[in-house]
């Protein structure tokens, strides 16, 4: 799983990344590394290590990347815990897609209620998500796509014209 600079649409390199297991008395480091320029830490576990059972935690610094390039940055760290229940469990590698398509034909299901909890699974634990929507042409979702990235790979001068700070959120920018 890469860690991507979305200011700059591009990986983030020199990340350290942490990787920590909850024991009796609290979390504890298993490992511990880099992101390479491909934003991944491909090197932070033994390929033939396989977790236990358990809650664990990945802790990125990003406080270090942004002072690095002199950006400032409101979150000095990002951490996501996940519980894993059987020993050959794989960590999430990818956003869950949340299919729209059954929030607009069967609003009150069964299935709708699922593909909310996917998205709101999605939102916690990434604090992102990617939505399947059916009235959208692979060509209008290519053409988003490239707007999206030629929008993040502006100066960050640019991007910050785009700040609302006075609407507690931001749209677009992620400094």
């Amino acid at each position: 799983m890469p860690v991507l600079d979305a200011a700059l649409g591009r990986p983030a390199a020199n990340v350290a990344v942490r990787l920590e297991q909850l024991e009796d008395s609290g979390f504890s480091e298993l490992a511990n590394g880099v992101t390479d320029s491909d934003g991944r830490c491909s090197n932070l576990l033994d390929p033939s290590l396989r977790l236990s059972p358990g809650v664990y935690k990945m802790i990125f610094e990003t406080g270090p990347y942004f002072a690095s390039s002199n950006t400032q940055t409101f979150y000095p760290f990002v951490e996501g815990q996940i519980k894993m229940s059987t020993s050959q469990a794989d960590l999430p590698s990818s956003l869950p897609i949340v299919d729209l398509d059954v929030f607009r034909t069967e609003p009150g299901s069964a299935q709708a209620q699922e593909e909310c909890k996917k998205a709101a699974d999605a939102l916690i634990t990434y604090g992102a998500l990617v939505v399947k929507d059916s009235r959208v042409s692979e060509s209008d979702n290519e053409t988003f796509l490239d707007l999206m990235e030629d929008y993040f790979a502006q100066s960050n001068d640019l991007l910050k014209k785009d700040e609302r700070p006075e609407f507690s959120y931001q749209v677009g920018v992620t400094l």
